[in-house]
């Protein structure tokens, strides 16, 4: 079963909680952790909104460590979370609270649902798992080692990174710094009028949506070794190119696309402008170096 928070790790927490709402004296505390709980263990509920919440938290406590290995469910409202940790089975966990920190889900095929004003330091661990996550801030997401599905909404996004395999990452909000797909080949799609995006290393297939307004700025990192990456664009973009040289690159234009060869390396980058940006006509392109960064300015004619 998952934890959340020392206190409720600790097998004597019902018997605390009771002497908490109540003032009773609870029963003398057992070495053992709790496995259920008979009615009498949680008292008789009445209308008072102190007895309710009391019979929720015991609800809570008393799920212990006896449920299935490969399922662990904890639905709760809580006003803040400050450390999860699953198991090493396939989790199954949903959160709603004002704050979520440090939700680490083990290994096995875990899905994590979240909605918060805040969260940060959500690590996946391996598997196959699946994030759905709303929050005005998100940070420090990591995926972990596995076919992740990541899918995030919020107001400010960073940190994020699919980890190792072959992930899928869907990231909208207003601005997205330092989204990496990492290792394998990564499916992305980034919403947003600022972003700060790579897809590391493997062939990944990104999807960029500018929000409208006509201010975006949108920058993509691509450095040797990264592999063959494909993206679509439906406004001005940014290549930031590293371990390059000008000379080192060879750019063939077409109607609405971008192919970017690189010499003596098997790395490619293709840029397609779609949506209103695909106009049918050569992209426009001009190479720049600022503070010893190569860069690619790009956008449609």
């Amino acid at each position: 079963m998952s934890s959340i928070n020392s206190f409720y790790r600790d097998p004597n927490a019902v018997a605390y909680a009771i002497q908490l709402f109540s003032g009773s004296s609870p029963a003398k505390p057992t070495p053992t952790a709790n496995t259920g709980h008979s009615p009498s263990d949680r008292g008789t509920v009445s209308d008072s909104a102190g007895q309710r919440a009391l019979a929720r938290i015991i609800e809570i406590l008393s799920l212990g460590d006896g449920g299935s290995a490969d399922q662990a469910d904890v639905s709760e409202s809580l006003g803040y979370i400050t450390s999860v940790t699953g198991t090493e089975s396939n989790d199954s966990l949903t959160f709603t609270g004002r704050g979520i920190y440090q939700v680490e889900t083990g290994n096995g095929d875990d899905s994590l649902v979240a909605k918060s004003a805040a969260m940060a330091g959500i690590a996946l661990g391996d598997g196959k798992d699946s994030l759905k996550a709303s929050a005005v801030l998100l940070s420090e997401i990591d995926g972990g080692a596995g076919d992740d599905d990541i899918q995030l909404t919020g107001s400010l996004i960073m940190v994020v990174t699919g980890g190792d395999g072959n992930d899928s990452i869907k990231a909208s909000g207003d601005t997205l710094a330092n989204i990496d797909g990492g290792a394998g080949d990564d499916t992305m799609y980034l919403e947003g009028s600022r972003i700060f995006a790579s897809g590391g290393t493997g062939n990944d297939t990104v999807t960029i949506h500018q929000k409208p307004g006509g201010n975006s700025v949108v920058e993509y990192a691509f450095a040797a070794g990264d592999g063959q990456d494909a993206i679509s664009t439906d406004g001005p973009l940014s290549l930031q190119l590293g371990g390059f040289q000008q000379s080192d690159i060879t750019v063939t234009a077409g109607a609405n696309s971008l192919i970017l060869t690189f010499a003596g390396s098997s790395d490619k980058m293709t840029v397609t402008f779609d949506g209103a940006a695909a106009k049918g006509s050569t992209p426009r392109f001009a190479f720049a170096n600022h503070d010893g960064r190569l860069t690619l300015q790009i956008q449609s004619a």
